[in-house]
C-alpha cells in the first residue's frame, strides 16, 4: 500500500468486455448504457443500475453482466478501504468497421 497510509481513489484491475447481443449484431444496431454502482471495501462491484441507454433496454443486460465482473483496488481512507457509491461507468457497444452496412 501507500506510505503513510494515504487516502486513494479505487483503481479498475480487471475489466470485462460486454458480450454483444447477437440481434442488435445482426440488425447493425450500435448504442451505449452508462451504469452506476458501488465498489465495496473487497474491491466487487454492487448496487449496479441501468442510469442512461442509447437505445433502452437493447444492451441493458449484458453491460450489467459485464459490470458484475470488474475489480477494483478499493477506495483507501485514513489507510482503511470503504465502500465508493455513486460510480459511474458508460459502456460503449460498437460494432467492427467491416460489419456495418
Amino acid at each position: 500500500g501507500a506510505p503513510g497510509g494515504g487516502d486513494q481513489d479505487a483503481v479498475p484491475l480487471v475489466r470485462a468486455d460486454p458480450n454483444y447481443p447477437p440481434r442488435a449484431k445482426q440488425q447493425g444496431i450500435e448504442g451505449y448504457v452508462i451504469l452506476r454502482f458501488t465498489i465495496t471495501p473487497v474491491g466487487t462491484v454492487t448496487d449496479i443500475e441501468v442510469v442512461r441507454a442509447q437505445p433502452p433496454s437493447i444492451f441493458d443486460r449484458e453491460a450489467v453482466r459485464a459490470a458484475r465482473k470488474y475489480r477494483y483496488n478499493p477506495s483507501i481512507e485514513n489507510g482503511e478501504p470503504i465502500s465508493r457509491p455513486g460510480v459511474l461507468l458508460r459502456l460503449d457497444f460498437e460494432l467492427p468497421k467491416e460489419g456495418r452496412r
